[in-house]
């Protein structure tokens, strides 16, 4: 059995810098409305740039707590045990790539009856309530809210 051992508040630090950093530098091509410089508003990106420097500023805290207070513990990652988590994920980006090509109504569908059968759900009442809420969903947005959906 093939398993990895990382210290945890180095390694989730290092993740909170490392997507903070990522997010930082996509919220200007993500909120391209600002309040001007003379009006007393706050902008549009302040709450999300909060967040960010929050989440690089605790990940510091981490990794400063890991490293110099070497205060940490070991987080077992065993390998083929999350196969079956990036089998998952590559179902995930499956979904977002049919989604422009087939629709939401579609994909959707398609998405919901795969995973629980990747799960191997095997009561037909959880697919009926999934694929319902999933039409439900659909015809909301679509004729209730008027909200075009791809």
């Amino acid at each position: 059995m093939v398993s990895l051992r990382f210290r945890e508040n180095l390694w989730s630090g290092i993740v909170a810098i490392v997507m903070g950093l990522i997010v930082r530098i996509i919220i200007p091509y993500q909120i391209k409305i600002r309040a001007e410089k003379l009006s007393n508003a706050i902008p549009s990106d302040y709450v999300p740039l909060l967040i960010v420097y929050l989440m690089i500023g605790l990940g510091i805290v981490l990794v400063m707590k890991s490293l110099v207070l070497k205060i940490d513990s070991y987080i077992t990652v065993d390998i083929p045990g999350e196969l079956h988590a990036l089998r998952y994920f590559l179902i995930i980006v499956v979904y977002v790539i049919a989604m422009p090509i087939l629709g939401f109504l579609a994909s959707s569908l398609l998405f919901c009856t795969g995973a629980l059968l990747f799960m191997k759900i095997r009561k037909k009442s959880y697919y009926a309530f999934t694929l319902g809420i999933t039409a439900f969903l659909w015809f909301s947005f679509k004729y209730l809210l008027n909200v075009p959906l791809p």
